[in-house]
């Protein structure tokens, strides 16, 4: 802290929570470089940004970090939306605006324990543990036939039309869609978490996600290219054990290179969906994914979903031969939409979200409600509304 008002509100803060005053430190985030070098990281961080050299340099590294299983609360006297985005993003809990007030740092603190809380498993009835969410995996069997396209799209569907608390989770560490398709930056933290599984938790869950709305949660990352990265097999079970915990559907992009791997996840799935273009190679294809779903002894039910299929994008061969060929039906056809498709990359949209009327969205909802058993939830009507009213008097 910089200011002898924050520094009281600090020590406030630790008197109600039993923890030592001298944990309170004075200064700004510029003073943070050894905490950054230390070996284990505070669970709750509260740092001042005021005065602050500067913080686009430190601020990054310092997400990394905490994405390393602690929370982020920044404090400051400025006032601006983008740096309040900003801080979101690289994982901050909240941002608040100084003169900082005992109270208010004290409720911060408690929401930082109810979003971890929010990520672990809650006790059903009689205390037992409430069911699972549906774990759902998409992937392409060919390369470019929009599998991670469909992917945040059904995710975005079942959150925001179905109000099914969803996650997304990509695990194309290096060229992931997931975060970009919908405007948003990538977290930080789960390639950590993908490699030092015994220091996941509930903290650590919470700041690499983002949320893209209060029923969608996005978790991505943008390694660079020459960071290898390993998806080891236990830390992607122990990590879908916290998701599926925690949300009512998980949406995984799996990458097609994973599926060599990832037996256990193949075997833990509900639904397996398999994106192909109308191909030889994609008749070839489903069959190999379909026999390594079958070694794995995995309960998954499997969905053929045929992609990018017009005028605009001629076939090798129909759809009724490809199942003939293939020896099984398609579960959809996802018509080819290049305006569509393209007016919403430029925007950061979901399909649904602007383009609804589109013959691919409605391919796309009946798809969502094929996996969650849940139609669009329908808007309140005008009648609807006066009895709300009504019922507030």
């Amino acid at each position: 802290m910089t200011d002898d008002v924050s520094l009281a509100a600090c020590q406030k803060l630790a008197d109600v929570n039993g923890w030592s005053r001298q944990a309170i430190c004075h200064g700004n985030i510029d003073s943070i470089q050894l905490l950054l070098d230390a070996p284990v990281l505070p669970k709750l961080l509260v740092v001042d940004l005021d005065g602050a050299a500067d913080t686009t340099t430190l601020l990054p590294a310092l997400a990394q970090r905490i994405a390393q299983g602690g929370a982020l609360v920044a404090i400051g006297s400025m006032n601006d939306v983008t740096l309040y985005r900003h801080l979101l993003t690289a994982g901050a809990a909240d941002y608040l605006l100084k003169p900082l007030d005992p109270e208010s740092l004290i409720a911060a603190s408690a929401d930082v324990s109810r979003m971890a809380g929010q990520l672990r498993k809650p006790a059903g009835p009689g205390g037992s543990a409430s069911a699972q969410g549906r774990l759902s995996l998409i992937t392409g069997v060919r390369g470019g036939v929009g599998a991670s396209t469909i992917a945040v799209n059904l995710a975005w569907i079942m959150a925001q039309e179905q109000g099914v608390k969803t996650c997304l989770l990509d695990l194309d560490l290096h060229f992931g869609i997931s975060a970009l398709a919908l405007d948003l930056e990538p977290g930080y933290g789960l390639r950590e978490a993908l490699e030092s599984p015994e220091r996941m938790d509930s903290l650590m869950l919470v700041s690499s996600m983002v949320k893209a709305s209060e029923t969608l949660s996005v978790l991505g990352a943008e390694e660079p290219i020459e960071n290898s990265v390993r998806l080891d097999p236990t830390a992607v079970a122990q990590l879908i054990d916290g998701l599926t915990d925690s949300f009512e559907a998980v949406v995984v992009d799996l990458p097609r290179h994973a599926l060599t791997n990832q037996t256990e996840l193949l075997a833990r799935a509900d639904d397996l969906v398999m994106v192909t273009d109308l191909s030889l190679a994609g008749v070839r294809d489903c069959g190999r994914v379909r026999g390594a779903v079958q070694t794995a002894g995995s309960q998954a039910r499997l969905m053929t979903v045929a992609s990018r299929v017009g005028k605009d994008r001629p076939c090798q061969i129909d759809a009724k031969n490809f199942e003939r060929s293939f020896g099984g039906k398609l579960t959809s056809i996802v018509p080819e939409d290049i305006k569509t498709l393209a007016a919403c990359a430029n925007a950061g949209k979901a399909i649904a979200a602007a383009a609804g009327k589109q013959p691919i969205t409605q391919v796309l909802r009946n798809l969502a409600t094929d996996l969650t058993g849940q139609s669009q939830q329908a808007k309140p009507g005008f009648f609807d509304r006066v009895r709300r009213m009504s019922a507030s008097f």
